[in-house]
Parts: structure tokens; sequence; C-alpha cells
């Protein structure tokens, strides 16, 4: 009997947990949503992720090779 009185409290416990994580998490979107600039940034992520105008920029095999080595390069300076 006190094996599952444990086993219910540890069941119980992380419920009440997922559900503070969830208003945690509500509570962060929220604030967000109340910034001034938020609606206007969504905007603009919406308006450039379904545009057709740009094509996209892929690098190529031949420029990987160089970028690595930019960077171990910079991390030497």
């Amino acid at each position: 009997m006190l094996l599952c009185r444990l086993v219910m409290k540890k069941f119980n416990d992380e419920k009440l947990m997922s559900k503070q994580e969830l208003l945690e998490q509500e509570k962060l979107l929220e604030i967000e949503r109340q910034h001034p600039v938020y609606q206007g940034i969504i905007s603009y992520l919406l308006e450039e992720a379904f545009s057709e105008e740009k094509e996209p920029q892929y690098i190529k095999k031949e420029e990987i090779h160089e970028w690595l080595l930019s960077l171990v390069d910079e991390k030497d300076d």
C-alpha cells in the first residue's frame, strides 16, 4: 500500500510540474505578445517566409571547405 501511495504521489507531482511548466510558457508568450515590436516582427517574418521573390541561397560544395577553414583561422587570431 505504501508503494502504491509513493507511485501515485510521484505521478501527481510530475503531472503538477507539467501544468506549472505550461503556465510558465503561457506567461512568457503573453509577455512577448505585449512587447511593442512583437506584431511588427511577426508580420515581417510571415511576409518573408511566404514571399516568392527571392531564391534560396545555398552553399556550394567547394565553398564549405573554405568556410570551415575561415572559422578555424578566426579562432587562432
